[in-house]
């Protein structure tokens, strides 16, 4: 991603197949929770966190098991088939982000020159101008500065993961 811009405040990755696996985990481990829990909670900290995840199967490995032992995180998964139920952000944030995402994306394809290449926003297309991987950060980062802090805490409550 030497020539993608990315926006502040994001962290993006990319493999050959675009799908999470086991190093892609472990590089999110360290490049995006590591420096969040250490700027959150301080370098020193020592108290135990937990992270929800689903239970795919790049989450429940054993290395990645073990980093997020070393940072102090306790995994939490969320059975198969319950994530709109147990997951937070699957209850109050993911839907509106990825329709915001959508809108986003077809007012760009209506505003570009180029637009008989893609007319709705298909999370399959594989993207591999970095013009235009910077393009779709940018959308994620619009898109994610309109979720609401109160949104995400509705989530938690909703969860029963927050009283």
């Amino acid at each position: 991603m030497k020539k993608v811009v990315v926006p502040n405040g994001i962290s993006g990755c990319k493999n050959s197949k675009a799908w999470m696996n086991t190093e892609t985990m472990i590089k999110w481990l360290h490049e995006t929770l590591k420096p969040w829990k250490h700027k959150t909670f301080g370098v020193n900290d020592t108290e135990l966190c937990i992270l929800i995840l689903d239970s795919f199967s790049a989450h429940e490995v054993e290395d990645v098991k073990i980093q997020l032992l070393l940072m102090n995180v306790i995994p939490l998964y969320v059975p198969g088939g319950l994530t709109s139920l147990l997951q937070p952000l699957d209850i109050s944030v993911n839907r509106s982000f990825k329709c915001k995402m959508r809108d986003l994306w077809n007012d760009s394809m209506d505003e570009s020159d180029d637009d008989d290449d893609y007319d709705v926003f298909d999370p399959s297309i594989q993207i591999k101008n970095p013009h235009e991987q910077s393009v779709i950060l940018d959308l994620i980062e619009r898109s994610w500065n309109i979720v609401s802090d109160s949104s995400i805490i509705n989530g938690f409550k909703k969860a029963n993961l927050l009283v």
